[in-house]
């Protein structure tokens, strides 16, 4: 965990020292992150927005009608009250 921690911090010399099986993680989120319209990092949690559309859009192409049916939702989120 002290190696990722440096590596994230900056320091690319640490990346000569690395084992192989150590980049897999970083090599499967980048290639994740690569197909995500949305992408959200924090030190806690790595978040990926993903549309379904977008990944199936190059084996079907979108209906011509779908766009004229689609239509903003117009809501709010209910506040969270204790009870």
């Amino acid at each position: 965990m002290l190696m990722y921690e440096t590596l994230w911090s900056g320091d690319l010399n640490s990346l000569a020292t690395m084992p192989v099986e150590s980049f897999l993680p970083v090599i499967l989120i980048r290639q994740i992150g690569s197909l995500a319209v949305e992408q959200s990092y924090s030190p806690v949690s790595i978040e990926f927005g993903f549309d379904p559309e977008m990944v199936f859009e190059r084996v079907r192409p979108m209906p011509k009608k779908k766009p004229a049916m689609l239509k903003n939702i117009d809501s709010e989120f209910s506040k969270q009250t204790e009870g």
